[in-house]
């Protein structure tokens, strides 16, 4: 599930939409994790996945608003993930978990990823930051050699 949710992170702070195919590939990643590990799935690992199907779902659901010819594909993979964010929160709750604890994990779980990709963000602004200043000074040195 680490690898899922890293690669979602990466999405998250991405400026343009990401491509169907992709996100496609993502989607399928994610529905065979949880097809072929769920049972074995620790309680974090599960609250990481009900945090990634409810992002999934609520983006397919947006983008099957959008997009007419996909909007088939995008309305089936919402309620997939629809369907998996049910099927989690039946089991947490029958090992003992309550509904308040599984929002609070999953909240803990988006704040976490949030602040991931904010920093994330934050750092890959001050690179471009300083590769401006950089060319900013070249383009000075050309301009006041001439």
């Amino acid at each position: 599930m680490e690898q899922i949710l890293k690669k979602m992170k990466g999405f998250l702070g991405m400026e343009e939409e990401l491509p169907f195919a992709e996100f496609q590939q993502f989607y399928t990643e994610l529905m065979a994790l949880l097809t072929a590990e769920f049972d074995g799935m620790s309680n974090e690992s599960r609250v990481q996945g009900r945090y990634v199907c409810q992002v999934v779902a609520s983006n397919a659901q947006a983008r099957a608003g959008k997009s007419r010819t996909l909007a088939k594909k995008f309305k089936k993979m919402s309620e997939k993930c629809t369907f998996w964010v049910e099927a989690i929160d039946y089991r947490l709750e029958k090992e003992g978990m309550s509904k308040q604890d599984i929002e609070s994990m999953t909240e803990a779980v988006e704040k976490a990823v949030g602040e991931e990709t904010a920093s994330e963000g934050a750092a890959s602004e001050g690179a471009a930051d300083e590769k401006s200043d950089s060319e900013k000074g070249a383009h000075e040195e050309t301009d006041s050699g001439s």
